[in-house]
């Protein structure tokens, strides 16, 4: 099974977004990133797993959840990298096929061929999602 760890900052949102799926005064996600993500994890057929500081949020994985991504779990959050956070992850269960999107380069060397580094101005480009797609051997 493939999976997808997911930053949302920088990945489905970026800086200068007028283009917003929803808005309810602290969230914010760009609709054309959205669908570009869900795209990307239905062609991979991957599950995801939530590494963004989000999960820490009150109703972030919730609202999240409500516009489509399902979640197969998420990382703790204990480390002073998210790379040490996904690697924990992936060792405790037993992941072999992996991207992780992120707009911080915080991962650890081994972890880079598997890094789809987002820009926070523009957030997963096609050409980012293609990318991450050819990681995951699809495409």
């Amino acid at each position: 099974m493939n999976t997808i760890f997911l930053d949302v900052d920088g990945v489905l949102n970026k800086f200068s977004d007028y283009d917003v799926l929803l808005d309810d005064g602290y969230f914010r996600i760009n609709r054309k990133l959205l669908e570009r993500f869900l795209t990307l994890v239905k062609d991979t057929e991957s599950q995801i797993v939530l590494s963004s500081s989000w999960r820490k949020l009150d109703g972030g994985r919730a609202f999240l959840e409500k516009l489509g991504i399902t979640f197969a779990g998420e990382t703790d959050g204990n480390g002073r990298f998210r790379g040490d956070e996904i690697q924990r992850y992936i060792d405790s269960h037993n992941i072999t096929s992996y991207v992780i999107l992120d707009d911080d380069s915080d991962m650890l060397e081994h972890q880079k061929v598997n890094f789809v580094q987002t820009d926070p101005e523009h957030g997963l480009t096609e050409t980012l999602a293609y990318r991450a797609a050819y990681k995951l051997g699809v495409r």
